[in-house]
């Protein structure tokens, strides 16, 4: 979501439920770490977001 795609949401749903759904977006499912959003892949087990793989060397996202 883009910013104003996010303030949308916070008004519609409220602060609480964003947090809550940012929470679910960006927490790995492996090893229930929050991941970061600069990285394809969790920095903690290596798991891939997109293919839910594991593999070490991963690339950085383009932001």
């Amino acid at each position: 979501m883009s910013m104003l795609e996010n303030l949308v949401y916070i008004k519609e749903y409220g602060e609480t439920a964003f947090l809550q759904q940012q929470r679910k977006k960006y927490t790995c499912p492996d090893c229930g770490k929050l991941r970061t959003v600069h990285y394809d892949y969790c920095i903690y087990c290596k798991q891939d977001k997109r293919s839910g793989k594991s593999g070490a060397g991963m690339k950085k996202t383009k932001e």
